[in-house]
C-alpha cells in the first residue's frame, strides 16, 4: 500500500540554501525525520512521506522524548567556541527597556565558551509531531551550525508563551530531564536558555522589523501587557 506524501516547495529568500538544509538534515537524522521520497531542482521541491501525528498533545512522556531528540541533534559535532556577533545576539540590544537590553549580555558573561553544534533553528511544538512510532521533527529549513542554546530557548519560550494563553498546561520539567539525560549543561547555560526563550517572545511582540517573518500563531501576539511580559521572564524554570 502506497503511503501518503506531501510536497514542500522552496521559493523566495535563500530558497536554494533552505532546500539543501532540509535535505542535509534528513540525511543526518533519518530516525526522526520524515522519509524523502523524491527531490526536484526545477522547481525546488521535496516530496516527503506524510506523518500521522499530533503537534499539540504534550504528556510527560512526549515532552521527555522531545528533549531527548533535541539532545541527540546537539551532541553531533558539538564544540566549544566564542560568542559570535549575529542577528540572534544583537537583536535584544534594540529594546528601549534597559533591563531587557542588557539581560542577555549579562547572562552570557557566565559562559566563556558557548557550545556550538547542529541546530534545528525553529524547534517549536508546531514542528514536532508525536506519532505512534515516536517523535518526528519537520521543517528543517534553518538547520545548520549555531550555538545550541537557541533551540532550547525557542522551544521553552514558545511553550511558556502558549501556557500563558492556556494552550499548554504541563510542566516543562520532563523536557529538561529528557534533554539533560543525554547532553549535560551548566547552570549558567541553562539560565541563558530559559531567559532567552522568554526574551525572544517579548521581542516578537515589540521588536518585529519590516520584512521579518511574523510570529505564529499571530493571534497570540495581538496584545501585550506587563502581566504577560513578567510571566515570560519569571516562568523560566521547570514550571
Amino acid at each position: 500500500m502506497q503511503k501518503e506524501s506531501f510536497t514542500k516547495r522552496f521559493t523566495g529568500n535563500r530558497a536554494e540554501k533552505r532546500y539543501q538544509n532540509e535535505i542535509d538534515a534528513h540525511l543526518l537524522f533519518p530516525e526522526f525525520t520524515p522519509k524523502i521520497i523524491r527531490t526536484t531542482e526545477d522547481p525546488l521541491e521535496i516530496i516527503l512521506e506524510k506523518i500521522s501525528g499530533s503537534d499539540s498533545e504534550c504528556n510527560d512522556q512526549t515532552l521527555k522524548s522531545i528533549g531527548i531528540v533535541l539532545a541527540t541533534i546537539h551532541k553531533n559535532h558539538q564544540n566549544l567556541g566564542e560568542w559570535k556577533k549575529s542577528h540572534l545576539t544583537e537583536r535584544y540590544r534594540l529594546f528601549t527597556d534597559e533591563r531587557l537590553a542588557n539581560l542577555f549580555e549579562q547572562l552570557s558573561l557566565g559562559v566563556l565558551q558557548p557550545r556550538y553544534g547542529f541546530t534545528h533553528g525553529d524547534y517549536r511544538r508546531r514542528n514536532i509531531l508525536s506519532s505512534p512510532d515516536g517523535v518526528v521533527v519537520v521543517d528543517w529549513e534553518f538547520f545548520g551550525i549555531n550555538f545550541i542554546y537557541w533551540d532550547l530557548a525557542i522551544f521553552s519560550g514558545d511553550f511558556v508563551h502558549q501556557k500563558f494563553h492556556g494552550l499548554q498546561t504541563n510542566s516543562l520539567r520532563p523536557f529538561w530531564e529528557g534533554y539533560l539525560s543525554e547532553n549535560t549543561l551548566t547552570d549558567e547555560e541553562l539560565s541563558i536558555c530559559k531567559t532567552l526563550g522568554g526574551l525572544d517572545i517579548i521581542a516578537d511582540h515589540i521588536l518585529q522589523q519590516p520584512g521579518e517573518k511574523p510570529p505564529e500563531p499571530l493571534e497570540l501576539f495581538a496584545d501585550f501587557s506587563d502581566e504577560e511580559k513578567n510571566y515570560l521572564l519569571n516562568h523560566r524554570n521547570y514550571d
